[in-house]
């Protein structure tokens, strides 16, 4: 591929990213704007996204994103946790190929993207959007602080 059909393509053209995230796109709160923000500069760079998220109302049905059910988090409804399937998420990631996963949150989501990327022998990197020590302590959960 020549320069000016690099500049063309975008500067991100061939990066395929796996993002796993209990937190997305319905949701207003600081990390899923964040998180969309990343997604939507990466598309318009030239790369593509897959997004594993939980379940969320109102969610719309795009395809570009992956939604598994959850439960509300007890102390902060709003928050939904999920456990994907593992072989459900390795069949998808398999047939998108991705060039990287990104866990971008530290729960059932993140760790099945990180376990996923081992798996797969695919990069990976996390990032640490929310001090969970301080919000366990806030909530009273103490105990979830210590490894935190």
């Amino acid at each position: 591929m020549n320069a000016a059909s690099r500049r063309h393509a975008g500067p991100m053209a061939g990066v395929r990213l796996a993002l796993f995230t209990d937190t997305f796109t319905p949701q207003v709160n600081g990390v899923a704007r964040t998180l969309d923000r990343l997604t939507s500069a990466l598309r318009v760079r030239g790369g593509e996204v897959l997004v594993f998220t939980t379940d969320e109302p109102g969610a719309h049905g795009a395809l570009d994103v992956v939604r598994s059910p959850g439960r509300a988090f007890p102390a902060y409804p709003q928050l939904r946790l999920s456990w994907p399937r593992q072989s459900a998420v390795l069949a998808r990631l398999r047939e998108f190929q991705p060039t990287l996963v990104h866990a971008a949150t530290e729960f059932g989501m993140g760790l099945a993207g990180r376990r996923a990327a081992r798996l797969l022998d695919v990069p990976f990197v996390s990032s640490y959007h929310t001090s969970f020590t301080a919000y366990a302590a806030h909530y009273g959960m103490g105990l979830l602080a210590r490894p935190g």
